[in-house]
């Protein structure tokens, strides 16, 4: 799977990119530091998953989420929020679709948000949709 990764800390990107590609199944092909680049970048390259860290200053994570969410075909995403307000809508998000809402930071967190997409992904039949 592809992801596309919205971080401002080029330590944390790194820690965070070395995580998933520790995983033969996931490729970080992009980076995007604002709302406007990421929601380019995923129009453009049609990226499986969409990592938004929270944390970032300036950004509105659950108005980006559903933006995304409206791309064809649409992202899954992980929001990584260790301190977001708002659960009501991120949980109306994650009912609505593919988003995960993860409360710790680590890089182990995001790996297993991604395997759980992977895995709901391999066992979608598109046929019965």
């Amino acid at each position: 799977m592809t992801v596309l990764l919205m971080e401002h800390d080029s330590d944390t990107s790194s820690d965070m990119r070395s995580a998933i590609h520790a995983n033969r199944h996931f490729r970080v092909i992009a980076h995007g530091t604002d709302d406007a680049t990421v929601l380019a970048l995923a129009r453009t390259l049609l990226t499986d998953v969409v990592i938004i860290d929270a944390r970032l200053d300036g950004i509105d994570p659950l108005a980006l989420c559903q933006e995304l969410r409206t791309l064809s075909p649409p992202p899954a995403v992980v929001i990584v929020a260790a301190h977001l307000t708002g659960a009501e809508p991120a949980h109306h998000l994650a009912v609505k679709g593919s988003v995960h809402l993860l409360r710790g930071s680590e890089p182990s967190d995001v790996v297993n948000a991604l395997r759980a997409i992977g895995v709901r992904r391999s066992n979608c039949d598109p046929d019965a949709l």
